[in-house]
């Protein structure tokens, strides 16, 4: 067959994140890479990959921006990955999220007339409660095997809808539940039959466990 020149110059590469369609809820994932990149708009930005447990073709990007007013996202992942992040300006070493297991929960989204899931919210790996997240390399639907590219990142004005949470819920402590009066003991009665615990909230703040790693603080 004879020989053929061919430009490949415009062929884009392929993106390094797979967000596989999943069933929304609970599962157990691996922080696999790091990325200091630019938003659209030019803004800092750190990318994570996060990789599921339980099938690791499935790999969805986590997009912190670096501006005062969005850095809650960042201090979410990183508590999830067992880091105290105390309300102070510190130095942090994003590579040291690498390796981290965390928890997520997946949540439908559309891209291009597809279903994929994103991820809406982290918590600690210890405080997943769904089934045994062991490896699942069976074959599934080849067309949830696409990639996308990086270049998908909000820009810095569009609002976010991951993982949100309220700036001043921050604030709140445990010890404001423990203080609560205990209401008066009822008269035992008959048991009702248990009910079905209800679902993980999609938004939700993890609270450091005591052990958890320091990350470096450095005054500025």
């Amino acid at each position: 067959m004879a020989k053929k020149t061919l430009d490949f110059s415009q062929v884009k590469d392929a993106g390094s994140f797979s967000p596989r369609h999943k069933p929304e809820g609970e599962y157990l994932g691996t922080i696999t890479s790091f990325s200091d990149t630019k938003s659209k708009a030019g803004a800092d930005m750190w990318v994570y990959g996060v990789t599921l447990k339980s099938d690791r073709r499935a790999v969805y990007p986590t997009y912190c921006l670096l501006g005062a007013d969005q850095l809650w996202k960042l201090r979410n992942i990183m508590m999830a990955a067992g880091f105290k992040v105390p309300k102070k300006r510190i130095t942090v070493d994003p590579e040291r999220l690498v390796g981290k297991e965390i928890g997520v929960y997946l949540e439908d989204d559309e891209y291009e007339g597809k279903m994929k899931s994103v991820i809406s919210s982290f918590f600690p790996a210890d405080e997943y409660s769904g089934p045994d997240d062991s490896t699942d390399d069976s074959d599934e639907d080849p067309e949830e095997d696409e990639e996308y590219e990086d270049d998908e990142a909000p820009a810095d004005d569009e609002e976010e809808s991951e993982d949100e949470a309220p700036a001043d819920e921050d604030d709140e402590t445990e010890d404001d539940e423990d203080e609560e009066e205990e209401p008066p003991a009822k008269p035992a009665r008959k048991a009702a039959p248990a009910k079905a615990a209800p679902a993980r909230a999609k938004v939700r703040k993890p609270a450091p466990a005591e052990d958890d790693d320091e990350m470096d603080v450095e005054d500025l």
